[in-house]
């Protein structure tokens, strides 16, 4: 297992592609994936940025193989969802992922 670069994640979702999980996000606040996520700015939401790469995108048993920007897209898009719906918004999250199993 030591190989495996979701050992020791903390969610309890499958293995997806960034995109998988960036798509997730847009349908849960009714926007098209392939639109650039809603811009969010000032300390408030570089904050959110912070919590949801920490505590989501980080932890995310995929994380390991996406790029540097595909992390920062989703984060921006999770971020986004936190600043609407806060711990709601990230439990829809990965229902959604689980679903997608």
């Amino acid at each position: 297992m030591a190989d495996d670069p979701a050992a020791g994640t903390a969610l309890d979702v499958p293995r997806a592609a960034a995109a998988e999980v960036t798509d997730a996000a847009a349908r849960l606040l009714g926007l098209s994936p392939r639109t650039r996520p809603p811009a969010g700015t000032g300390a408030h939401f570089d904050e959110l940025c912070r919590i949801a790469r920490v505590l989501v995108v980080d932890e995310h048993p995929s994380a390991a193989r996406w790029s540097e920007v595909e992390r920062a897209t989703v984060t921006r898009w999770i971020a986004v969802l936190v600043a609407r719906d806060g711990e709601d918004g990230v439990q829809a999250l990965l229902g959604e992922l689980r679903r997608g199993r």
